[in-house]
């Protein structure tokens, strides 16, 4: 299922931080969402202004690791993602 919507099957793996803005591949980095990048579903979305407001985009600008950037699904809960691949529905806390 499309982590963002919750609803329809997830066909596309979209880089929150661009991988030409500098993102990578790890796990905090990659949502599985609905839809293309080419403005269809939660991918489109996600390559729109909105995309910041939720989480989904997250600019090069930004110094913040993506672990530390929650993404917010439909439901209005924030997610936080690790590179374990958990998702966690508070920020975790250093160690």
């Amino acid at each position: 299922m499309c982590e963002r919507c919750l609803v329809v099957p997830a066909t596309e793996i979209h880089h929150r931080r661009y991988l030409s803005r500098g993102g990578k591949h790890n796990l905090a980095n990659l949502l599985h969402l609905c839809g293309n990048g080419n403005f269809e579903g939660c991918h489109g979305e996600a390559h729109t202004g909105i995309g910041g407001e939720v989480g989904t985009s997250i600019s090069r600008h930004n110094p913040r690791p993506e672990s530390a950037i929650p993404f917010t699904d439909l439901l209005g809960r924030e997610h936080w993602l690790d590179d374990t691949g958990l998702r966690h529905d508070r920020q975790p806390q250093p160690y």
